[in-house]
């Protein structure tokens, strides 16, 4: 659902080369398959709103552990 389709790119490689190997390669794979899916900028959304709910919740921030998302993140 990420709208960024070149950093998609660049995140399934990053995972591909991490995993190869391990017993998480054929889940990276399949994982991997679905960053090449056109995303809905409405599950986007949905999915933002949903994570600002829960870094409230847990006084945490999606952007510590995933920063690439900054540029396309929705604060509402």
């Amino acid at each position: 659902m990420f709208p960024d389709q070149d950093e998609k790119k660049k995140l399934a490689l990053k995972l591909t080369d991490r995993y190869n190997g391990t017993p998480y390669e054929d889940a990276v794979k399949i994982f991997s398959n679905q960053f090449n899916q056109p995303h809905n900028p409405d599950d986007w959304r949905a999915f933002c709103i949903y994570m600002n709910f829960l870094d409230r919740q847990r006084k945490t921030s999606i952007m510590d552990y995933i920063p690439e998302f900054e540029r396309h993140w929705i604060y509402e």
